[in-house]
């Protein structure tokens, strides 16, 4: 399946930060502002898409199930960066 078909097979729709999703769990659990404290999605780049730098209030977890390898880079409270590279190697490579 190309990432068209799994756009449609998971009936996923446009993120306002890029990319595609579809919310599959919403934790009734409420933190700051009213927010869930957990949410749980299917998330898809296509070509080129990004997901934009965004700050987060609750944990964000990521499953890479197939495609290019995807960088992610995590800036922590005290200005350290790190980053993860997201492959379908399990070494990581």
């Amino acid at each position: 399946m190309n990432a068209s078909d799994w756009i449609d097979h998971l009936d996923l729709i446009r993120h306002p930060e890029g990319g595609y999703y579809k919310e599959v769990f919403r934790s009734e659990k409420q933190v700051n502002d009213n927010k869930s404290s957990m949410t749980s999605i299917y998330y898809l780049l296509e070509n080129q898409d990004i997901s934009a730098f965004h700050r987060l209030i609750s944990p964000e977890v990521w499953y890479y199930h197939a495609g290019y390898p995807l960088m992610i880079y995590v800036i922590h409270p005290d200005g350290e960066l790190t980053s993860h590279l997201m492959t379908s190697n399990p070494s990581g490579e």
